[in-house]
């Protein structure tokens, strides 16, 4: 008896152990996030419930705002729960900003700086490269 019960524990063991090792399932999503001076503009071709989107603050730098599957807000703005993705990003200097993944991504902080204005970068769930 002894040894039919531990056929069982082993394969149950082992697939447990599978089962945690695999990461968490992100939802893809690919958009252009670009800065003007104090202006925000995003444009996604994947993975969001908006086309473009678009924000001008005053003041920009030390201000954040916060994007995610439907469009951007302020940080103070109640967050959905319901959100595929969200980011926070904030203005990094004259020409760049800085961002912190709060959910559906794979990384959890990343930077862009561009040497001109507009500075304007491809972002996805696993990270960020530059476009003209």
């Amino acid at each position: 008896m002894h040894h039919r019960f531990s056929r069982w524990i082993v394969p149950t063991i082992l697939l447990a152990a599978l089962t945690a090792a695999v990461p968490a399932r992100r939802d893809s999503f690919s958009l252009v996030l670009e800065r003007d001076g104090n202006a925000w503009r995003a444009t996604c071709d994947a993975g969001c419930a908006w086309t473009e989107v678009g924000t001008s603050r005053p003041a920009l730098f030390g201000s954040t705002i916060v994007v995610d599957n439907y469009g951007l807000k302020g940080w103070l703005a109640q967050h959905d729960t319901s959100a595929a993705f969200e980011f926070k990003v904030t203005a990094d200097g004259e020409n760049g900003w800085k961002s912190e993944g709060l959910k559906g991504t794979a990384w959890t902080e990343l930077g862009f700086r561009c040497a001109t204005s507009p500075c304007r970068a491809r972002i996805t769930e696993t990270g960020v490269e530059g476009v003209r």
